[in-house]
């Protein structure tokens, strides 16, 4: 995009008129919706800021300002929630199962719930994981042990899903039972 200034000025370029205008509309609006986003970057943070439980999911590794938000919003005040399992379960984040005849099947995670914050809380894991993968064994925290072990037991991404329930889990308590996160 730096260049993309330069080359609309160039009139030696072969753009037409009409490409030219078109561009630089575009040029115009992409810049003008970045700088929208950093604005609400802004105003979420001042906002997250506010709030106790915000400020306490924020702690959890792979949950930022908009994580935390939308966690503290879905959680209400956590009592409709008998535990974090169920809370879990609402996200969507549990295996389906399939069972008959004594035998039990599980599947991959129901994908049931509020998706928007269950890819939330996916995506902050991946970053966790993949930051995780290249740290060495002496500077891991018993979270990033377990992490690394999934990874060589189950594969990335059912670790990576792994996480996002256990950080919906330990959402969960923070907020039910008002307290610090305390990494493992």
């Amino acid at each position: 995009m730096a260049c993309l200034p330069d080359y609309l000025e160039d009139t030696e370029n072969d753009l037409t008129t009409l490409s030219r205008q078109l561009f630089h509309e575009m040029l115009q609006e992409l810049q003008s919706s970045q700088q929208r986003i950093k604005d609400l970057d802004v105003r979420l943070t001042h906002i997250s800021q506010q709030n106790e439980d915000t400020l306490r999911l924020e702690s959890i590794p792979g949950i930022g300002p908009i994580g935390a938000s939308a966690l503290t919003v879905a959680l209400g005040d956590s009592n409709d929630f008998q535990n974090g399992r169920h809370f879990a379960s609402y996200l969507g984040l549990v295996p389906g199962e399939h069972s008959s005849g004594g035998k039990v099947r599980l599947l991959g995670i129901t994908k049931r719930g509020d998706g928007y914050l269950r890819g939330l809380l996916i995506h902050g894991a991946r970053s966790v994981v993949y930051r995780v993968i290249n740290l060495p064994d002496e500077q891991c925290n018993s979270l990033q042990r377990w992490l690394k072990g999934l990874i060589t037991r189950s594969g990335v991404n059912k670790a990576v899903v792994a996480l996002a329930n256990k950080n919906a889990r330990v959402a969960w308590a923070l907020v039910n039972q008002k307290t610090e996160y305390t990494p493992m």
